[in-house]
């Protein structure tokens, strides 16, 4: 029995979950908030930095805290195992086959491929031999350490530390020099906090925490308390990393507005900085690092997803068989194209993402109110008619003219709903309530 997590695992499992974290998307969202910040980088980078790093760490936590196995040990805790199997089956499959894993590959051919050879064959072809990939190593899933904090890591690693400290050496430009997009002229901090918040992580680190503990408890660790306090020291290393690197994204996106202008997405200001520095060798360098970060989070991505449906469904399907399945779904919808899988999933991420944040609070702060079940339910009550409206928006009922009424009501009147955040007041009041009847007394 062992019950001892050296420095040296805190390294090699936070540096898992950083590579688990850290797509495509992770490298082009920091890019554009710089160019849009500009002047005001400092705060938006600071607010970018609370939500996207450290939500992420919070929910990674959550687990540990709480010392639940995963993310379905801990709502069907919460909430009637029904319901709480459905919370669980729609995050997974919305993170998982239904839109994360089919953008991985999507994202990496748009920045890596289209600009020379574009077209549907293309996109088959691509996505083909990336999900071949992702296939190949997420057949085992003891070998995720491995793969992914040992090799996938520092290649990706390695070629982003070129241009960070190409950028450096030989800056493109003043990172202040330019004047602020709006809303960052004058709401950079805040603007930033919903840039992170955007990253779509926290969702993520819920499904990735059933990697982590299951890493942990592989190096011998049977203590509850030490594996919970080993969880936290991983997402530690991994929080580092990504503030190690975001920094320094958005200090580049910034920099570089003299040099090229205003570019309309992250990828393709990564493509220009790429080739200023390293010429024609830019363009192949691009594709290695976004192929890799992206191959490296997909084998997270179906390996969480294929073990949770396991554990949800005992008995029902093999491992190999989940992978296959998920790997052909991931294909066919990653063939729809970007813009398509964005638009169709956007209405399901608005309506999960306040349910997500309000348990990863809640679960970090549990001691507190002795993780009554009852403090959860009555924030996620509170939460739900707020999401259930930001996901209207998302759709052409937001057209509706009964529904339109109601939407314009409550951006104008209701606070924080016009920012997606209508829900944080009521979940809080809920919470406080109802910590409040639980210390008095219990039901």
């Amino acid at each position: 029995m062992n019950n001892k997590f050296t420095f040296n695992n805190a390294l090699v499992i936070g540096s898992m979950l950083f590579g688990l974290f850290f797509g495509a998307g992770n490298l082009i969202f920091p890019l554009m908030l710089g160019q849009q910040a500009a002047a005001n980088l400092y705060p938006a980078m600071i607010g970018f930095l609370i939500t996207a790093v450290g939500l992420p760490l919070l929910g990674v936590n959550a687990l540990g805290v709480t010392k639940r196995n995963d993310l379905y040990d801990l709502v069907t805790f919460i909430l009637p195992k029904q319901l709480g199997r459905l919370f669980t089956l729609v995050l997974y499959l919305t993170i998982g086959p239904l839109f994360a894993i089919p953008r991985l590959a999507t994202v990496s051919h748009e920045i890596g491929v289209a600009p020379f050879v574009d077209g549907r064959l293309s996109l088959l072809i691509f996505s083909l031999i990336f999900f071949g990939i992702v296939w190949y190593f997420s057949l085992s899933e003891s070998d995720i350490i491995e793969v992914v904090g040992k090799y996938l890591n520092p290649i990706f690693l390695v070629l982003i530390g070129i241009l960070i400290v190409m950028s450096f050496i030989n800056p493109m430009g003043s990172p202040t020099a330019n004047m602020p997009s709006e809303p960052y002229n004058t709401h950079a901090l805040t603007t930033g906090l919903q840039d992170g918040y955007n990253t779509m992580d926290a969702i993520a680190s819920l499904a990735f925490g059933i990697i982590v503990i299951k890493a942990i408890k592989g190096l011998g660790l049977t203590d509850s308390k030490m594996i919970s306090r080993s969880v936290l020291k991983a997402g530690i290393v991994s929080s580092i990393l990504m503030i190690l690197i975001y920094g320094p994204l958005i200090w580049m996106g910034a920099s570089q507005i003299n040099l090229f202008g205003h570019s309309t997405n992250g990828g393709a200001i990564l493509a220009k900085i790429a080739n200023h520095y390293l010429a024609s060798f830019g363009s192949i360098m691009l594709l290695i690092t976004v192929t890799v970060a992206c191959i490296k989070t997909g084998i997270g991505l179906i390996i969480a997803t294929a073990e949770m449906l396991q554990i949800m469904y005992p008995g029902k399907f093999t491992y190999k068989n989940v992978v296959a399945v998920l790997i052909f779904i991931s294909v066919i919808i990653a063939n729809f194209g970007l813009e398509a899988i964005i638009s169709l999933s956007l209405p399901a991420l608005v309506f999960i993402y306040p349910f997500t944040i309000v348990i990863i609070v809640l679960a970090n702060i549990s001691p507190l109110f002795n993780h009554h079940k009852q403090v959860y339910r009555w924030a996620l009550i509170a939460t739900l008619p707020f999401a259930f409206f930001d996901m209207i928006k998302a759709t052409p009922l937001n057209n509706v003219s009964v529904i339109s009424g109601i939407i314009d009501w409550l951006n104008n009147y209701w606070p924080l709903f016009s920012s997606g955040l209508g829900w944080v007041l009521p979940a809080i009041a809920a919470a406080l309530i109802a910590i409040i009847i639980t210390k008095n007394n219990s039901f």
